[in-house]
């Protein structure tokens, strides 16, 4: 038996890497899945992909920059498949990220405009706008795709720490107050995640600078499905007891701390920012 069958599943940010992963695994266990992204070429391909699987595929486009896009893809979800049950948060601000300064030299604008995007518009809205539809339907449950980077410290910038920590702490919060509808909520907290993006292409083509992040992962650095499967169980009635949980898929990198020979160095950050202007030169 489909593990999601009779499902109907909502994923933001679904056209590449986790999410295009997160789709392809819930449509094959015969969820009806509507899934978003910007590149519509992408999305039509992966929506063509899908078509002979035991569920559905329906790629919407959308802006997250515009709340009114996002809103639309939830009501032209529950139009074309009748009502929502499951949602995945994936979307995130990270093409923005790498050009964030330090704290101290952010301008209080560019926080802002990114704590906006990451956190509101990628985060929020979606449940804000999914909830209504799962309560009509008699239950449901949210996955938030979040980041070890919240659990653990990290020198990743501080707007995408502070997106990703209110994330995981939005998902205690829904799990708290949505649970007598039936409505679940969880977070995946992500390690290092080879999606393919220009930023993980940047990081693996120096060997030395990759080997960093590598080595941080006591199981090495991860893939795109190691990220669904667990997305598929939580979405699933499998976990159907599981609430309010934050769940680390990274390689069992906070599971341990590191000695200070194994923190990204100083002279590294240096070899890293080397790296990220040459590939913005490109």
């Amino acid at each position: 038996m489909s593990r999601l069958k009779d499902e109907v599943a909502v994923v933001i940010g679904g056209t590449r890497g986790v999410g295009a992963a997160v789709v392809r695994q819930f449509v094959k266990e015969g969820c009806k899945v509507a899934f978003c992204g910007r590149s519509e070429d992408l999305g039509r391909r992966l929506e063509a992909e899908l078509a002979e699987e035991p569920g559905s595929a329906l790629f919407l486009p959308c802006d997250l920059a515009k709340p009114d896009e996002i809103e639309a893809v939830i009501e032209r979800t529950v139009a074309a498949f009748g009502r929502q049950t499951i949602l995945v948060n994936n979307a995130a601000a990270t093409g923005s990220m790498e050009g964030l300064p330090d704290t101290v030299d952010l301008d209080v604008d560019a926080w802002s405009e990114y704590i906006r995007q990451a956190l509101t518009h990628a985060v929020f809205l979606p449940v804000k706008y999914s909830v209504p539809n799962m309560i009509a339907a008699g239950g449901g449950s949210i996955v938030n795709i979040a980041s070890a980077n919240a659990i653990r410290a990290t020198k990743g910038p501080a707007p995408y720490v502070a997106a990703k920590g209110a994330e995981i702490a939005l998902t205690r919060h829904w799990g708290l107050v949505y649970a007598k509808y039936k409505i679940r909520c969880n977070a995946l907290a992500l390690g290092f995640v080879d999606t393919g993006t220009p930023t993980i292409a940047m990081i693996k083509s120096d060997p030395e600078l990759f080997a960093v992040y590598e080595n941080a992962h006591l199981l090495g650095t991860g893939e795109p499905n190691d990220v669904a499967f667990a997305a598929l169980w939580l979405a699933s009635q499998e976990s159907r007891w599981v609430t309010g949980a934050v769940i680390p898929i990274d390689g069992g990198a906070t599971t341990y701390i590191p000695s200070a020979k194994q923190l990204i160095s100083p002279e590294m950050q240096a070899r890293r920012a080397a790296q990220r202007d040459k590939w913005k030169a490109r």
